[in-house]
């Protein structure tokens, strides 16, 4: 009678579990990090989303946060001094560590598109202001409230007010738009646009397709996880 295995037959059944293993963990992981990153935006868009809510209210409208009227030629130091005076705005009903400038880095200094292309240096732009959430979440912010400015396809910015990019895990990597770094666009009374299914698709600047071109292909990620919560991206 059997009185116990061989070594052969637990040698066997390690062997089945480590490719079982090696099968299911990364699928698990990578669930994982999906949904932390899901439950990140989310969190996210709900803080900004009440703050500027709260701001609107407080203030008749996000343009009374943009003293400076921007039109084109004229150049991009007064949308700084308008993000200034949103930023300082902000902090009543966010909590920020501390802002930054030029000089400083609160965002990474590079960043990739969905699709795997260098795009922006935000910290040296000099027309939004950064800084850093209490969880360590780096942010920027610009109020072009559509005085005259146009958006990324060279449109007129119609009801878009305030624009936020946000990287949910500070400077570390892989500060790639769509993976930990999304952006969202809210209107002078405070509500943030969620764009169309079609916007999603097929803005040129903007996208959120893993083989799109634009600059910003990845902004309308954040769009995209709010309307079907996944991060299963269209090609």
């Amino acid at each position: 009678m059997k009185k116990g295995f061989t070594l052969a037959e637990i040698l066997i059944t390690l062997g089945i579990i480590g490719i079982v293993a090696a099968i299911t963990i990364p699928t698990l992981i990578a669930k994982y990090e999906e949904k932390s990153t899901i439950t990140a935006v989310k969190k996210n868009y709900s803080i900004f989303s009440q703050a500027l809510l709260m701001l609107a209210n407080e203030y008749g409208s996000l343009e009374a946060l943009a003293p400076n009227i921007y039109t084109p030629g004229i150049g991009s130091t007064v949308l700084k001094e308008n993000a200034n005076v949103t930023m300082n705005a902000l902090k009543k009903h966010i909590k920020t560590i501390r802002t930054c400038d030029q000089k400083t880095n609160c965002m990474n200094v590079d960043y990739k598109t969905l699709s795997g292309l260098k795009t922006q240096n935000w910290d040296k732009y000099n027309n939004i202001q950064t800084g850093i959430l209490a969880d360590g979440t780096t942010f920027w912010i610009l109020n072009n409230c559509a005085d005259g400015s146009l958006d990324g396809d060279g449109n007129p910015n119609g009801n878009i007010c305030i624009q936020i990019g946000f990287d949910i895990n500070g400077n570390k990597k892989p500060n790639i738009m769509g993976e930990d770094f999304f952006h969202f666009e809210a209107n002078k009374n405070g509500n943030i646009i969620i764009r169309s299914e079609e916007d999603i698709y097929t803005r040129a600047c903007c996208s959120c397709k893993k083989s799109g071109f634009g600059d910003y292909n990845g902004y309308h990620c954040t769009d995209w996880i709010i309307r079907n919560e996944n991060m299963n991206y269209p090609d």
